[in-house]
């Protein structure tokens, strides 16, 4: 006892007494709260007097509408300061740069090991088809360029190799019917690039571009 403060002892003692004479909860009255804080004392301080928690403390200030001191609220020390501004932030700065000085990153130079032939087609036949066409999330729908359209018509059909003008085997191209482009087969027909060229200025169009 001879090495406890006169007020750590007068602390214990009330603390024993809050808890064995009175009912704890009961103490926490509006007054008795309000007061406690008006004078002054942390929650750590009031839980330590009534032998209760410091989070049940900080419950009844929320309960009363008690405004929490500032005291009361962490503030981090260095919160917008720089290294000009104290001294400590300087030297721990300083001792960063010496610690890692010379020292590489720690993945410098390592390499993930190669992935075996068997693990390569699993992925690839889980992912195969997953992503594509409407499932992409760049689907753009009737939105999309003229040349994605384009594109997305040699992926999606095959050529038959016979113009619809001229009834002859040979290369074909794509031509559009409505001047749409919409993303829809039936609006397009296959053509030979001269019947293709013909077709266009038939339509008042330049051949391979899009109409304005």
């Amino acid at each position: 006892m001879g090495s406890w403060k006169f007020s750590q002892l007068v602390v214990a003692l009330n603390t024993w007494y809050n808890m064995v004479m009175k009912k704890p909860i009961d103490i926490l009255t509006k007054d008795f709260v309000t007061q406690a804080v008006q004078e002054g004392k942390r929650s750590r301080e009031i839980a330590r007097e009534t032998g209760l928690n410091d989070r049940t403390i900080r419950w009844y200030f929320r309960k009363y509408n008690l405004q929490v001191p500032k005291w009361n609220i962490h503030k981090v020390w260095n919160k917008d300061k720089k290294a000009v501004d104290d001294i400590r932030i300087k030297v721990a700065i300083e001792a960063a740069h010496e610690a890692r000085r010379g020292n590489g990153s720690w993945n410098k130079g390592l390499k993930l090991p190669p992935l075996k032939k068997e693990t390569k087609a699993k992925i690839s036949k889980s992912l195969k088809g997953k992503y594509v066409g409407i499932k992409s999330s760049n689907w753009k729908g009737e939105k999309a360029s003229y040349s994605r359209k384009h594109k997305w018509l040699s992926a999606e059909y095959n050529k038959e190799g016979i113009c619809a003008h001229c009834k002859i085997q040979k290369p074909t191209e794509w031509a559009n019917i409505s001047q749409k482009y919409l993303r829809n087969r039936k609006d397009y027909i296959e053509l030979c690039r001269q019947c293709h060229v013909k077709y266009d200025m038939s339509k008042g169009i330049r051949f391979g571009r899009k109409p304005s």
